[in-house]
């Protein structure tokens, strides 16, 4: 309508203020869309119904809320009002066909030069250039007046007539034909144009700052953001990822690796609804890469619960240091020790590793254990060298390797069972006692305790293990004969070899075997010789006792015999055992000892 109400004007050699003088019309209003003043110009210019809406859809009709309707699509003002005013020299010149009328007269302002997307004249494949800047509306929009400023006139007819051409882009095409035509094949096609044309400057700009776009070299970032936002949310989200591969940094965040996007979505477009696939989508892909906590804001929606952990978040969240925690995760096969991203961008699903964190929150020192097990320092030890609790990490990832869930698991699969206690009756012991009185191992206590074959009471006013008591005929029961074996040292002593550790030496060469064996009168676990054990000692050793009692001779004598045969004992791995040899070297010279 401006356009019109501003030929019509030149025509007359009138400035558009002044000719809306003359035909009571107040171009303020027609700037500002008054009703009626826009009707009364559309009867002076004799447009009818059809002209006058096609007219309309071209002007812009402010809207509530800092806004604009133009083209059936309501804009931000900022995308349609602007103080630099663009066009196409070309197309202003190809509009001068006669010189009977003023240029100014015949010169059309289209309406798609006002949208700040619009960058190229599609018909003449040229960039749109500034005709004239003024923050003054009136000053703005008159343009018969403008027209007829010589500067700007002369700068449309002969300035800039040999501005280079450039070649039209998809995104060029898009959106003249969206705009003249409303017709879109794109994904783009559910989403206004304001927020469409937005994003893919947006993105673009953003893809050609870090290196990642993929579009012709001089393409504008609306360009390269379009190639990638027309075919989807897939496409955006694996363009929104590559931007997240170049922030790779510790402390790099979602403003590092995406730049103005967040920053316009935040400050921008944090009530406009038309943003919300948009925001979903980047929402999504931060959420799946940095580790916020649940409650932590991300554009404009609260997360209800923790998607991702970093080592630095759980370690802040179980209380210990980074590379304690690192440690943990990995022997949790949580994380894995050949991944040495930084402890702040090595991330892992929170929920997968919730069990771990809740276990490392929980972990204490031995004395701390002990108390919340209930059990005295020498109980404890007792059950930890029986194997009945185990360290829940290696002591060498922290000093803090209990889990006091082991010990609540303990007492409670131990009171299963449990009956009532009477007081007075001096019968029922404590636990650790009993088992020690009847040579039983605690472990092999606990176990029967738990499969019902040894009945316990729990004792009031005490806390834990040492409340555990047991009728200490009940315990008797378990109590096992002492294997019918010698010990190691005892076969020692038997064949002569207790005092030098001789015996021991070939053992734990393996040369010799034995046999690992509960001993309940100890009790605990030891090393016997079975007959299977002593017959593979016999085949291939003998002691300097066993040939003194085999020959008859004393061991002083013994000793004379066989340093005369050239034998003085056994290497063993470097270390010679004076009193230990090989059977079959005493074969070979036992007529020289018989003599």
């Amino acid at each position: 309508m401006l356009s019109l109400l501003s030929r019509a004007a030149s025509m007359r050699r009138l400035s558009t203020i002044a000719l809306c003088g003359e035909v009571g019309l107040s171009l303020k209003k027609v700037i500002a869309n008054d009703p009626h003043q826009v009707a009364h110009a559309g009867d002076l210019l004799g447009l009818d119904a059809s002209a006058f809406n096609e007219v309309q859809s071209w002007s812009l009709q402010p809207l509530e809320g800092v806004k604009m309707r133009f083209r059936g699509e309501a804009y931000g003002s900022r995308s349609v009002m602007h103080p630099v005013v663009r066009g196409c020299p070309a197309c202003l010149r190809d509009d001068i066909t006669t010189s009977f009328s003023p240029a100014g007269g015949q010169m059309v302002m289209r309406g798609d030069w006002q949208l700040k997307y619009v960058e190229k004249c599609v018909h003449h494949r040229l960039e749109l250039v500034p005709l004239w800047e003024t923050s003054h509306l009136l000053q703005r929009y008159d343009y018969a007046a403008r027209f007829q400023d010589r500067g700007v006139f002369d700068k449309i007819l002969t300035g800039l007539s040999t501005h280079p051409t450039t070649s039209i882009t998809a995104y060029d095409r898009w959106l003249n034909t969206r705009l003249t035509s409303e017709h879109d094949t794109t994904w783009l096609a559910t989403h206004n144009i304001d927020i469409a044309a937005r994003f893919c400057m947006l993105l673009g700009t953003e893809l050609i700052r870090t290196g990642l776009s993929a579009g012709k070299a001089n393409s504008s970032g609306s360009a390269q953001g379009f190639e990638i936002a027309s075919r989807g949310p897939a496409a955006i989200r694996q363009s929104l990822k590559a931007l997240v591969s170049k922030a790779d940094g510790p402390h790099d965040r979602a403003n590092k690796a995406f730049g103005r996007i967040p920053i316009w979505i935040n400050q921008y477009a944090t009530n406009d609804p038309r943003w919300h696939e948009f925001r979903e989508l980047m929402r999504d892909v931060v959420i799946e890469t940095w580790p916020y906590a649940a409650g932590e804001v991300i554009f404009g929606k609260a997360l209800p619960t923790r998607r991702l952990h970093s080592i630095s978040s759980a370690a802040k969240e179980i209380g210990r240091s980074d590379n304690v925690t690192r440690q943990i995760l990995e022997h949790a096969g949580v994380v894995s020790a050949e991944d040495r991203r930084p402890d702040k961008r090595l991330t892992f699903d929170a929920i997968r590793a919730a069990p771990a964190l809740s276990k490392a929150k929980r972990l204490v020192m031995a004395k701390h254990m002990a108390r919340h097990l209930g059990a005295s320092p020498n109980q404890f030890e007792v059950l930890r060298e029986q194997g009945v609790i185990r360290p829940a990490i290696p002591p060498s990832i922290s000093k803090f390797h209990w889990d006091t869930a082991d010990a609540d698991e303990l007492l409670s699969s131990m009171a299963s069972n449990a009956k009532n206690f009477t007081q007075g009756d001096d019968d029922w012991i404590e636990f650790g006692v009993a088992a020690g009185r009847a040579r039983v191992r605690v472990k092999d206590a606990i176990e029967a305790t738990r499969l019902g074959a040894l009945t316990i009471d729990i004792r009031d006013g005490v806390q834990g293990y040492a409340a555990i008591c047991v009728k200490q005929t009940g315990m008797d029961q378990l109590s096992q004969p002492r294997p019918g074996h010698p010990t190691l040292s005892e076969f020692a002593s038997e064949v002569g070899l207790q005092k030098d550790g001789s015996l021991k030496v070939i053992y734990e060469t393996g040369y010799i075997t034995a046999t690992e064996l509960f001993n309940p009168t100890v009790p605990r676990m030891g090393l016997f010789m079975t007959d299977k054990d002593q017959a593979t000692f016999h085949a291939h050793f003998t002691s300097l006792k066993l040939m003194a009692d085999h020959f008859g001779k004393d061991a002083k004598d013994m000793t004379k015999s066989l340093k005369s045969n050239g034998i003085e004992g056994c290497k063993i791995d470097g270390q010679l055992l004076s009193k230990v040899f090989l059977k079959e070297a005493i074969e070979l010279v036992s007529s020289g000892i018989n003599s």
